[in-house]
C-alpha cells in the first residue's frame, strides 16, 4: 500500500504530464477512500478530486469539490441540479480542518460533535448534540443544538 508521504511526492509528477496527473488522482482517491489522508491533506489537494455535477451516480465516501469547498458523499445517490453539496447535508458532508486555537466558521453540511465550537455571525457557539448542520438551522436559530458562549 502507498503511504500519504509517497502520494505527496507523486504530486510533483503533475508537472510532468497528463498521465502522471491521472496516476496521482487515482492514488489520492484510493488513499482517501481508505481514510489514509487527514482532512488538511485532502484540502490541500482539492483540485485532484472531481468537480460535482448533476446527473452523476455518487457512492458513499466519494470526495468532490464544489465551489469553494471539498465534500464527502454520505449517502449514495444520483445527483440533481437542485441537490448541490452546500445545500443537501443528508447527501454530503463538508470537509473542514481545525487548527489548534482556531474556531471554525459554521457552515451547512458539516458533521459536528457535541462539545465542538463554531463561529457564526461573530458569536461563538458550543454544539450541544452531534448532528449534521443544515441551512435554516444556523446556531442563532437552533438553540436546542447550539449554546452561545
Amino acid at each position: 500500500m502507498i503511504t500519504a508521504d509517497q502520494a505527496r511526492e507523486l504530486g510533483l509528477a503533475l508537472r510532468q504530464g497528463r498521465q502522471a496527473a491521472l496516476a496521482l488522482k487515482a492514488i489520492t482517491r484510493a488513499l482517501a477512500a481508505e481514510n489514509q489522508l487527514f482532512d488538511d491533506e485532502l484540502l490541500s489537494m482539492t483540485e485532484l478530486f472531481s468537480a460535482w455535477k448533476p446527473g452523476e451516480n455518487y457512492a458513499v465516501g466519494t470526495l468532490l469539490h464544489y465551489e469553494d469547498g471539498l465534500y464527502k458523499v454520505v449517502a449514495a445517490h444520483k445527483s440533481q441540479s437542485d441537490w448541490p453539496p452546500d445545500k443537501i447535508s443528508s447527501l454530503f458532508a463538508r470537509v473542514q480542518i481545525e487548527t489548534p486555537g482556531e474556531i471554525l466558521a459554521w457552515v451547512a453540511g458539516e458533521q459536528v460533535r457535541e462539545g465542538e465550537l463554531r463561529r457564526y455571525q461573530g458569536v461563538v457557539y458550543l454544539c450541544r448534540m452531534a448532528h449534521t448542520t443544515l441551512a435554516g438551522w444556523e446556531p442563532a436559530n437552533a438553540t436546542t443544538l447550539w449554546l452561545p458562549q
